[in-house]
């Protein structure tokens, strides 16, 4: 995925605040606009890719859109729902995901693309006929020189908030790194969740 959005923006660089596209013309918004509107579009299907994996498949194949802390931080925070869904016997089917762009911001400084997603998950749980539905809103952070996701957040979310504990919750443009202390936090959240 990371040649197809290299492919479809082929950044030449970063000019007087903002970025210089081929074909661009410098000072107007449309090409920004439409070029972020690419972005966008490429991580709303690795979000609803990701949200599958999590919710029905158990396993994490991640994207070469995602850096390499994300991926294996996401494959982890994969891994612990699908703990939590065999402990609790609530395997889903029937399962659909709309992943609608909710807000964008470019800090041309930075190079840092910022993205808030809402995400509606509908789906049955298995031997339920009833549809249920959840919602949670996911925080991207693209870094637009190289062309990856350097971060992903969700607000709110059990496993968020237990390995992310006092630290930048996705409201800077810094790049999450799977840190020691991140994978400590890891391992004990799945002895927590396994009751060992």
């Amino acid at each position: 995925m990371k040649s197809g959005i290299t492919a479809l923006l082929l950044i030449t660089g970063i000019a007087a605040g903002t970025l210089t596209l081929p074909g661009s013309e410098p000072g107007s918004a449309d090409y920004q606009e439409a070029d972020i509107d690419v972005i966008a579009s490429e991580i709303t299907e690795a979000v609803a890719d990701y949200y599958y994996s999590k919710d029905v498949f158990g396993e994490f194949d991640a994207a070469e859109i995602y850096s390499d802390d994300v991926a294996a931080y996401l494959a982890d925070k994969v891994k612990s729902q699908q703990l939590v869904t065999d402990i609790n016997g609530t395997d889903k089917e029937n399962y659909d995901v709309d992943v609608t762009l909710a807000a964008s911001d470019v800090n041309m400084d930075s190079g840092v693309a910022s993205f808030e997603f809402q995400v509606l998950s509908r789906y049955n749980y298995a031997r339920a006929d009833c549809e249920t539905s959840s919602g949670e809103v996911v925080k991207v952070k693209f870094d637009l020189q190289r062309n990856e996701i350097i971060d992903v957040y969700t607000p709110l979310n059990y496993y968020d908030e237990f390995i992310r504990a006092g630290m930048n919750s996705g409201d800077t443009d810094s790049e999450f790194r799977l840190t020691p202390s991140i994978k400590a936090r890891q391992e004990e959240l799945a002895r927590r969740i396994s009751g060992s």
